[in-house]
């Protein structure tokens, strides 16, 4: 794979937020911005998500996001293996694309702060 296979001919601004909710054990993230393609134009991006610790080191979360025509909702618990470091994730996802719904699931192992 040469490096015309991997340039990519777009560049975009995301402006995140964060507030802590719920006396420290919850958080609400924010996203704003747009992605500035060759042949798409512009796309303009949105996301809420919402995080709540429900037990010790078990977290709920969910999130919804638009990027231009495209929709995608997203929720499921994280259990932190490691605190803030190893998390064992499983949600549930439904996204839409050129107007069908599509349905899917994912488990995940994120390993943070390398």
């Amino acid at each position: 794979m040469g490096p015309a296979a991997v340039r990519r001919d777009e560049w975009g601004l995301k402006v995140p937020f964060s507030l802590s909710l719920w006396e420290g054990e919850g958080l609400l993230h924010l996203n704003a911005g747009f992605l500035r393609g060759r042949e798409e134009g512009r796309l303009w991006i949105a996301a809420a998500a919402l995080e709540r610790m429900v037990w010790r080191r078990t977290t709920l979360f969910g999130e919804v996001a638009r990027v231009g025509d495209a929709t995608f909702v997203h929720g499921g618990v994280r259990h932190w293996v490691r605190r803030e470091r190893l998390a064992i994730d499983f949600s549930l996802q439904r996204s839409r694309v050129d107007g069908g719904w599509h349905n899917g699931g994912t488990l995940g192992v994120g390993w943070y702060d390398l």
